[in-house]
């Protein structure tokens, strides 16, 4: 079917975005370290994500190559939309840049066990049933 093979291909479009390489994300040592930004490209719109602040100028650089690949060849008979909540800012978990979202309380001084990386991002777009 023509839509469900439109929307493989958006969903798989999404993920590529929203999950930036290791390079971009891992090697930080404060929340200083890490940056809130859009991959989202003229054809698709994604979910902030959180990358490194001195990977910043690169990582726009690869989204623009990835954009100019990618759009003029992605189907334009449908498109997904993302549903995506304004991050509360970007931290750096266990060396890794991830997303806050509203729903965590992640300041360090609140008593919380260490999280795993990646443990509050919210990748795909698509917001948290409850």
């Amino acid at each position: 079917d023509i839509f469900k093979a439109c929307e493989v291909e958006r969903e798989t479009l999404i993920r590529s975005l929203s999950e930036p390489a290791d390079s971009f994300v891992v090697g930080c040592a404060s929340d200083n370290d890490c940056e809130i930004v859009s991959p989202s490209i003229p054809c698709q719109s994604v979910c902030p994500i959180a990358i490194l602040k001195q990977r910043k100028v690169d990582f726009t650089t690869a989204l623009s190559a990835r954009s100019l690949a990618v759009c003029p060849v992605v189907s334009k008979r449908c498109s997904l939309s993302t549903l995506c909540e304004t991050p509360r800012g970007a931290a750096c978990r266990q060396g890794g840049c991830v997303v806050l979202d509203w729903k965590s309380d992640l300041v360090p001084s609140s008593g919380l066990p260490p999280l795993q990386f990646g443990e509050e991002l919210s990748l795909g777009g698509r917001p948290d049933a409850g």
